[in-house]
């Protein structure tokens, strides 16, 4: 080192250039720290730093890692620390603390001058030995305050890294959400206009982006159409793939049989395939129904679903036949409903997001208002059941957060 010191200098324009430098090294640093930046980066943007400036000969930078509870050393220069060296003492050090005072052998082998703790929401989670650094008591005051005001820029850079990595994986994420809820909602069916004596009209909502939920229509022959509507239970893209498993072995299913399908082999083979899938751990409530035209008849199953509404002559008739839901084990006993339709009914098909949603004040929606609605309004067509049930729906749940996905399926017979 030179013989002359700066800090024993009386000559205020000799101070100011030290304080300029200083000022103008935790500049750089700052202009270097980009929020992009490694966190391997910053560090040695930070140690390279407080080397170049103050000369430091032994510095070793520790970082508590939260994942594991422990104190592990990121960089070192100088001290020759033992693979055994434990450090969690260090949680107990929060302010600059003179090693000497630290009665740990290990310690004092390497002759650590100071200890200097950088400390993040009221807790240290970074800290510097130091040693060989200064000539004078004054050097060793600055020093210690430069080092810990870079360690405190270290810090933030690393928080603020750590949540712009965080940020742009939940871009991603989101990205990769928009997209799958396009494929999810292309593989809905567009075309409702399927018989000229069916009206259809629907409605879908999911909790977040993609669901569970979801409905399908599909025409048989001139004669037939399917029809369902299904929640898969949990939410999120495992359900949604598991919506779309649903749906391609309904249409595969439905594309080979060779003899007119029966409802009863819709669900015998959906159940199966589903028990593969998800052996047990996912289920799916399921109402599947043909419509007859020549017949005029609805042979259906309610696999564990919310019973639909049938509005027949003016009367309300609950759709409860079927079995147990989906995917959960064998099923042996499967009971088909057959009904009966006329000119001006109205089958009114939900999932519980519907009927199960609370307002503010705690109270579950149900399904009471809604059959009030059928057995009261003179009904024009499919759409307006569909629009006044979202009205309904919306009027209770008074701003309050949906909590499920929500679906409504109406098919009017004309």
């Amino acid at each position: 080192m030179s013989s002359f010191n700066a800090y024993r200098s009386n000559d205020p324009n000799v101070l100011l250039e030290l304080k300029r430098q200083e000022s103008q090294a935790i500049l750089d640093i700052v202009r270097c720290t980009q929020p992009n930046m490694p966190t391997l980066n910053l560090i040695l943007i930070v140690i390279n730093t407080i080397r170049a400036q103050l000369g430091v000969k032994k510095l070793t930078l520790l970082i508590y890692d939260e994942q594991s509870d422990s104190i592990k050393i990121e960089k070192n220069y100088g001290f020759k620390w033992s693979a055994d060296a434990q450090f969690q003492f260090l949680k107990d050090i929060t302010e600059i603390t003179d090693a000497s005072q630290i009665n740990l052998p290990f310690i004092k082998e390497q002759k650590v001058e100071y200890i200097i703790p950088i400390i993040r929401n009221l807790a240290p989670f970074a800290w510097f030995f130091i040693a060989d650094f200064a000539d004078t008591e004054e050097e060793k005051l600055n020093d210690l305050i430069f080092i810990e005001t870079v360690g405190t820029i270290l810090v933030i850079a690393m928080d603020n890294a750590k949540l712009f990595e965080t940020l742009m994986k939940q871009q991603k994420i989101n990205q990769e959400l928009e997209l799958a809820e396009k494929i999810q909602s292309h593989l809905l069916p567009r075309n409702l206009s399927v018989h000229p004596q069916l009206e259809i009209a629907t409605f879908i909502k999911a909790h977040y982006k993609v669901g569970g939920d979801f409905f399908d229509i599909i025409k048989i022959n001139e004669d037939e159409v399917f029809f369902c509507i299904a929640d898969v239970s949990g939410k999120g893209i495992s359900s949604a793939l598991l919506v779309s498993s649903l749906q391609a072995h309904i249409h595969a299913h439905l594309a080979r049989s060779t003899t007119k399908p029966s409802i009863k082999s819709i669900v015998g083979h959906l159940n199966k395939s589903l028990f593969e899938l998800t052996n047990g751990e996912k289920f799916v409530t399921i109402f599947l129904g043909i419509v007859n035209f020549r017949k005029r008849s609805i042979s259906y199953v309610n696999a564990g679903h919310n019973p639909p509404i049938f509005l027949i002559k003016k009367k309300i008739v609950h759709l409860e036949n079927g079995c147990i839901p989906l995917g959960i084990m064998p099923i042996t006993k499967i009971e088909v409903g057959n009904l009966p339709f006329y000119e001006g009914d109205v089958l009114f098909c939900y999932t519980d997001g519907f009927n199960e949603q609370e307002n503010a004040q705690g109270r579950l929606l149900g399904i009471q208002t809604m059959i009030d609605y059928l057995k009261n309004t003179n009904i024009h067509s499919a759409h307006q059941v569909i629009e006044d049930a979202v009205s309904i729906y919306n009027q209770f749940k008074q701003g309050f957060d949906p909590a499920d996905d929500m679906t409504l399926l109406t098919l009017r017979f004309t």
